[in-house]
């Protein structure tokens, strides 16, 4: 049997049940498993917490854990009120703010997209609002 979400969820629950926003496994150009994953928490404290854990075993095999630090320099995400996922393509945040209106015109403070290295959007989003 190969490595699972499951398997790596339950590995980090204790950082919370919300703690691991996305898991993106690597793959070989034939679309076979590469032996690898990246995995991104919900903040970047959450992220320095998880490499300090002891390396995960899976099947007598120890994996080996590395930290992006190039990742966490810029984490506008920190302290997000909302975390939204599955997100249809077609939304915007004038959507977003919209929805959010009954709250108050000025209410949503932000929205921030997580997105892939090409510049597209992924499904994920995070709120903040105004206190």
């Amino acid at each position: 049997p190969s490595c699972t979400d499951e398997h790596v969820k339950e590995y980090f629950k204790p950082l919370g049940d919300c703690a691991i926003t996305e898991i993106q496994w690597l793959a070989n150009k034939d679309g076979s498993p590469a032996g690898g994953a990246v995995i991104y928490f919900l903040t970047s404290a959450l992220a320095r917490e998880a490499a300090s854990m002891p390396p995960p075993v899976f099947e007598e095999y120890e994996c080996r854990t590395e930290l992006s630090e190039e990742s966490l320099c810029n984490d506008p995400w920190e302290g997000c009120d909302v975390v939204a996922k599955n997100c249809p393509e077609s939304i915007k945040d004038e959507h977003v703010k919209k929805h959010y209106m009954w709250l108050g015109l000025d209410a949503l403070d932000s929205v921030t997209w997580l997105s892939f290295p090409d510049g597209r959007k992924k499904s994920t989003a995070f709120f903040r609002f105004k206190d």
